[in-house]
C-alpha cells in the first residue's frame, strides 16, 4: 500500500469518498477543514477505541466498512498511532491513503470550539503565514504549496 504524506488539502480526490482514520483533535481539525474550506465528500471518521459519531460525523470501526467501498475511498490517518494503524490497514484494498500528520503544525492552537467564520479566517490566515516565512523557518517547498478554496468570510 502507497501511503502519501498530506501536505495539501487540494491533493485530496474530489471524486472519491473520504474516510478520516482518527477521530481525535488532529482528525477533528483535518475534517472541519475540510468540510469548511473543501468540495471533498466526507463519509466520516474510522477509530479504534470510539463508536458513534462526533462532530455531528459517523465513527465506523475498520471492520464495519466493506473491502468493496474502501477500494473506491479515499482514507487519511490522523493519529499518533500511525504505524499501528498502518499495520492494520495492510490488508485492505486502499486506492489512496493519505498520512495526515504533516498538517497538525497547521492546527497548532486552534480551540475546536472555533466559530466556523473564524476558524476559516485563521486558517487561511496560518496557511498565509507558512507561505510567506517558510523559507526562513526551513519548511520544505511541498509545504508552502498547501491550496484551498477561498471562501467569504462575512
Amino acid at each position: 500500500m502507497n501511503v502519501i504524506p498530506l501536505l495539501s488539502l487540494s491533493q485530496i480526490p474530489l471524486d472519491r469518498s473520504v474516510f478520516i482514520y482518527g477521530s481525535g483533535r488532529g482528525g477533528r481539525l483535518i475534517a472541519r477543514a475540510l468540510r469548511l474550506t473543501t468540495e471533498v465528500p466526507l463519509a466520516g471518521f474510522v477509530d479504534t477505541h470510539r463508536e458513534g459519531s462526533v462532530d455531528g460525523m459517523p465513527v465506523h470501526r475498520i471492520s464495519e466498512l466493506e473491502a468493496q467501498a474502501l477500494s473506491r475511498a479515499t482514507l487519511i490517518v490522523a493519529s499518533t498511532y500511525f504505524d499501528e494503524i498502518l499495520e492494520a490497514l495492510r490488508r485492505l484494498p486502499l486506492a489512496f491513503c493519505y498520512d495526515g500528520r504533516p498538517m497538525f503544525p497547521l492546527f497548532h492552537g486552534y480551540d475546536l470550539s472555533l466559530q466556523d467564520g473564524v476558524f476559516i479566517e485563521l486558517f487561511e490566515l496560518t496557511l498565509d503565514l507558512y507561505r510567506r516565512f517558510a523559507p526562513d523557518r526551513g519548511i520544505p517547498a511541498e509545504r508552502r504549496s498547501v491550496h484551498v478554496k477561498c471562501l467569504q468570510v462575512t
